[in-house]
């Protein structure tokens, strides 16, 4: 699959990811950086622990080049020691927290691990995003664990 943003639509964009999954986000939201693309665009980062994010600096950057541009990453395994005051849970508890109903013209892009994708499409379908406006790319292992 090719992740890349549609470009026949000025509609909002909401970004999902995890884990890895920041790297072909984080490269289509400088795309739009670089080509001044004015698109109001959320992207919900969940990570376990604060240890686990990354880019924050960047991200903050981006949010001064890409007007509308909000980051929102959340932890799931937030401990004591990460004196965390942001989001908390799962991503996909996030998303169902933040996310008004009716986002009929919103777009959506997913990238992470196959679990987390499955969970966040039925929340994004029940906040108004039809399912051919929902683009993911699922992340899975190529060797066996041992």
């Amino acid at each position: 699959m090719v992740f890349r943003l549609r470009e026949k639509s000025d509609s909002d964009i909401i970004c999902v990811g995890g884990g890895s999954g920041m790297a072909p986000i984080w490269s289509l939201l400088n795309d739009m950086a670089e080509r001044s693309i004015k698109r109001k665009a959320t992207y919900f980062y969940g990570a376990r622990t604060r240890k686990d994010l990354f880019y924050l600096d960047l991200l903050q950057q981006l949010e001064e080049r890409v007007p509308g541009f909000r980051f929102v990453p959340a932890l799931s395994m937030a401990t004591a020691e990460d004196e965390w005051t942001g989001e908390t849970g799962l991503i996909t508890e996030v998303l169902e927290r933040n996310l008004e109903l009716g986002q009929i013209e919103t777009q959506a892009y997913l990238c992470g691990p196959p679990p987390m994708i499955d969970a966040a499409i039925p929340v994004l379908i029940r906040k108004g995003i039809s399912e051919d406006r929902i683009f993911f790319d699922k992340f899975t292992s190529t060797g066996k664990v041992e």
